[in-house]
């Protein structure tokens, strides 16, 4: 079943729907083995839809090798599969740090984090990345913007309406 599915799921001739049906059943194969074949699912050239579900496999395995091979075809991913990659980074602490550690090194751009995420991380209950974060990021404007207070008002719509 698993070697029909591996098959499948690299055949570039095959429905996009097929593949990412393929590559879900990868997952009874485990990671170990298959390092390959994921590499050939996150190209440029695999439809989205089957470079989402290896992306979404990926998650559930625990192996670090996935963030770097991740991270490697990051720059082919277009804005949704980034997306996802993202997801599936966030999946684990140790995952994470490779993330902060590719843009420590520049091969990620601090820009190419949802800012959303960016703020996550500051906030983290885990010292070490909110320390990184802190760094990394400490003037990209991610951070939790404060809001000003809304005017008080006597309920009336007139005041609700009111410009002053």
């Amino acid at each position: 079943v698993v070697d029909q599915a591996r098959a499948i799921a690299l055949n570039a001739d095959a429905e996009p729907d097929a593949r990412a049906a393929a590559v879900r059943t990868l997952s009874l194969a485990g990671f170990d083995g298959h390092q390959e074949a994921f590499e050939q699912l996150l190209t440029s050239s695999t439809p989205q839809p089957v470079q989402a579900a290896a992306l979404q496999l990926l998650a559930k395995f625990d192996a670090p090798e996935i963030p770097g091979l991740i991270l490697a075809a990051w720059p082919t991913f277009s804005p949704q599969i980034r997306a996802t990659a993202t997801e599936t980074l966030f999946t684990r602490g140790e995952w994470v740090s490779a993330v902060l550690d590719a843009v420590e090194r520049g091969e990620l751009g601090r820009a190419e984090l949802d800012p959303a995420r960016i703020a996550l991380l500051q906030q983290s209950g885990d010292e070490e990345l909110r320390a990184r974060a802190a760094a990394l990021f400490a003037d990209s404007g991610a951070a939790t913007p404060s809001i000003a207070p809304l005017p008080k008002r006597d309920g009336s719509l007139a005041s609700f309406f009111s410009t002053a």
